[in-house]
C-alpha cells in the first residue's frame, strides 16, 4: 500500500500520493510530469536493448526562449524486450508507457517534447490532469489493521503530447485549448501563434491565468478588455467578470466592450487580430521574425516526421495557408538577419540530404548547456538527459539532425487571400 502511494508521488512530482485529489486550483490542462529522470531511468534499467533517453532543446538567440525540443527515439519502447518485472515494477512500466509522447511516432523520427514550465526542461513523459485517473482499491491484507490495505492505481488515458494526444490534432490557432502555452516550446509546430510571435508578452496586468500570457487579470482602472488588448495592438477574444480570480472556468462572461468599474479586476483574453492571426496556419516555422506572425524563417525540415520540406519559393510557401507573398529575404542561416531582398518567386537554395539516424546518441552529460559557433554567430543547445546514468556516446544524434536543417529564407506573407 505504501509502495503504491510512493509510486504515485514519483509519477506526479509530489502533487499527490493518490489518497487525496489534486489541488483544487489545478487547471484541467495542467501537465503532470513524473519526477525528473524517473521514467527515463526506469526504462533504461529494465529494457533489454541499449536505450539512452535524451532530450535536446535549441534556441536561435543566446538570450531567447528555447524554440524547439526533441527526444531520442531509437525504437518503440512499448514493443521492446523487457527484463522480467514483478508487482510494483510492472505498474511503473504501465504508467510510464501510458505517459510517453512517443506513442505512434514514425519509426526513426524523434519524440516531441514539452517544456516543464518556467525551467524549460524538455520532457517526453507526462499526462494532463484531466486525463489522469487515480483509483483506490481495498484488498484483503491480514498484516494490516482491519485486514484490508488500500492500494492506489493510476491510469493516464492518453499522453499529454505526441500523436496519441488531444493536442496533436490542433493548429497554432486553437492549441491553447488543450495545453497551456507555457508547456509548448516557442516554435513547436503546434505552439499557439501568439506565443510564437510573443504577441502577449508585454500585456499589462496583475497576473496571467493558466500559464497563458494572453489571459490576464487586468488592474481595475475602469477600462474595458477591448481597451486592455488594444494597448498592444491585439483584439479581445473574451472578457470575464471574475473579480480577479483564476482560473476563469464557470465565470460570468461579459462583452469585450463592457467598461468595468474602478476597483474591479476583470480577466481579459486577448489574441492577434484576424488577418495576422491567419498566418498561424503557415507551417514549418523555424521562427517568427521581429514578432511578426507573418514573417517566417522557413524550416527545410519537418521535425515531426523527419522529412524535408519541398517548398520551391515563398509564393508556394505562403500559398499553403491561402496567403500571398509580399517579400522574400535571403538570411544568415539559423537566423532572421537579412542579407538581401529577393523576388517572391526566387527558388529556395538546394538543401543537403539530412540522413535520419535510427540510433540517435548523446552529445554529453545532462543537464548541461553549451554554445557552438555557427554561420549565424551563436546557436545554443541545451542537453537534458532523462536518466541518472552517465554513459557517453559521441555520435552526432539529435545535434546533426537539427543543425544540418539550415534555414536560409524568410517569407513575408499577407493576410489577403491568394488570387
Amino acid at each position: 500500500a505504501l509502495h503504491s502511494q510512493a509510486r504515485v508521488i514519483c509519477l506526479t512530482s509530489g502533487l499527490t500520493d493518490g489518497m487525496a485529489r489534486f489541488p483544487s486550483d489545478l487547471p484541467d490542462d495542467f501537465v503532470v510530469f513524473p519526477v525528473q529522470a524517473f521514467c527515463g531511468t526506469f526504462v533504461n534499467n529494465f529494457i533489454q536493448e541499449t536505450y539512452e533517453p535524451l532530450c535536446g532543446a535549441w534556441r536561435l538567440k543566446i538570450d531567447g526562449d528555447y524554440s524547439i525540443a526533441l527526444c531520442t527515439n531509437p525504437f518503440d519502447i512499448e514493443r521492446a524486450s523487457w527484463y522480467s518485472l514483478r508487482g510494483l515494477e510492472f505498474e511503473i512500466r504501465k504508467d510510464c508507457l501510458s505517459m510517453w509522447f512517443g506513442k505512434g511516432v514514425q519509426a526513426g523520427a524523434p519524440v516531441p517534447a514539452l517544456a516543464r514550465s518556467a525551467s524549460q526542461t524538455p520532457e517526453m513523459f507526462g499526462c494532463r490532469a484531466k486525463d489522469l485517473k487515480l483509483n483506490i482499491k481495498q484488498v484483503w491484507w491480514p498484516a494490516f489493521r482491519g485486514g484490508y490495505a488500500k492500494i492506489v492505481t493510476m491510469d493516464c488515458l492518453r499522453p499529454a503530447y505526441g500523436p496519441r494526444s488531444a493536442a496533436w490534432g490542433t493548429t497554432p490557432l486553437d492549441s491553447a485549448r488543450e495545453l497551456s502555452p507555457s508547456n509548448y516550446f516557442r516554435n513547436d509546430p503546434r505552439s499557439p501563434i501568439e506565443r510564437q510571435a510573443g504577441s502577449c508578452d508585454a500585456l499589462e496586468g496583475v497576473r496571467y491565468c493558466a500559464g497563458n500570457p494572453c489571459i490576464v487579470v487586468s488592474e481595475g482602472r475602469g477600462h474595458s478588455c477591448e481597451q486592455v488588448c488594444a494597448s498592444q495592438s491585439l483584439a479581445c477574444a473574451e472578457a470575464f467578470a471574475t473579480n480577479g480570480t483564476c482560473p476563469v472556468i464557470d465565470s460570468v462572461g461579459s462583452r469585450c466592450t463592457h467598461v468595468f468599474p474602478v476597483g474591479a479586476d476583470p480577466v481579459c483574453h486577448c489574441e492577434l487580430p484576424p488577418e495576422p492571426r491567419r498566418c498561424g496556419l503557415l507551417p514549418h516555422a523555424r521562427a517568427r521574425c521581429a514578432g511578426d506572425p507573418c514573417r517566417v524563417l522557413v524550416s527545410p525540415m519537418d521535425f515531426s516526421t523527419g522529412l524535408q520540406t519541398k517548398y520551391r519559393d515563398c509564393n508556394e510557401y505562403c500559398g499553403t495557408a491561402n496567403l500571398t507573398c509580399i517579400a522574400q529575404h535571403d538570411v544568415v542561416s539559423h537566423s532572421c538577419k537579412v542579407r538581401g531582398d529577393l523576388p517572391c518567386g526566387q527558388a529556395f537554395p538546394e538543401q543537403p540530404q539530412v540522413a535520419m539516424e535510427q540510433q540517435v546518441g548523446m552529445a554529453g552529460r545532462g543537464p548541461k548547456a553549451h554554445v557552438v559557433a555557427s554561420e549565424a554567430g551563436f546557436f545554443e543547445r541545451l542537453w537534458h538527459m532523462d536518466t541518472l546514468r552517465t554513459r557517453r556516446n559521441n555520435s552526432e544524434g539529435l545535434e546533426a539532425y537539427v543543425h544540418d536543417a539550415q534555414a536560409h529564407r524568410v517569407c513575408v506573407c499577407t493576410g489577403a487571400s491568394a488570387a
